[in-house]
């Protein structure tokens, strides 16, 4: 029997029913609504994305699947030089400058509820034993309207790489009211000179 394949529209939602118009991307195996890409191993070139670009530069050059949120002139970038699946991994990196690097978010929205319980898993590591990171859900509304972010982990996960995993929903830590997608968010909050954070491995299971 050949595969199966799940479809996602131009809206970067699931497809969950016959809705089969304005699909450009054959994502990935038929399942659940899942993390698609979560080892960074489908990209396309340049790889390497920093704030001091234009809008329509930052829709393209990045991990499919994801959008990458550095603070100028701080960077997100994918890396071959330490990860634990695949090719490659994220690093974001503290250049020098004010502030903390950014973010990486999920391109994709998945359809999610407070009734169910979604297990995430992510690797991370960091340049210090000091150097903190966190990572969750940004939360939407109906019309995909912006809510908040909330947060499953927060912390500093250590120079070693270590999986952590964080349930979201019912059980663990809710979604914001009114939530129906989400999408998965990881932040380098950490403004230490120099610093950076990995992270690779990337999974949800419903």
């Amino acid at each position: 029997m050949p595969p199966r394949f799940q479809r996602w529209n131009d809206a970067r939602s699931d497809i969950l029913g016959g809705e089969l118009a304005d699909v450009r991307h054959i994502a990935e195996t038929l399942g659940r609504p899942g993390i698609w890409n979560g080892q960074f191993a489908q990209y396309r070139r340049p790889y390497t994305q920093t704030a001091a670009v234009t809008t329509l530069q930052q829709t393209f050059p990045w991990p499919e699947g994801w959008e990458f949120w550095p603070t100028d002139p701080h960077t997100c970038a994918m890396t071959n030089a330490d990860q634990v699946m695949g090719d490659y991994c994220t690093q974001l990196t503290q250049t020098g400058g004010a502030g903390a690097p950014g973010y990486i978010l999920q391109a994709r929205f998945i359809p999610a509820s407070n009734l169910h319980t979604y297990t995430v898993y992510a690797s991370m590591k960091a340049s210090g034993a000091a150097i903190t990171c966190r990572w969750g859900f940004a939360c939407y509304g109906v019309g995909k309207a912006f809510i908040a972010s909330v947060w499953g982990y927060a912390g500093a996960p250590g120079v070693a790489w270590v999986e952590n995993m964080q349930q979201f929903g019912a059980a663990g830590t809710a979604f914001a009211a009114n939530t129906v997608w989400v999408r998965f968010i990881f932040e380098a909050n950490d403004a230490t000179a120099a610093s950076w954070v990995r992270v690779d491995g990337i999974h949800l299971e419903t």
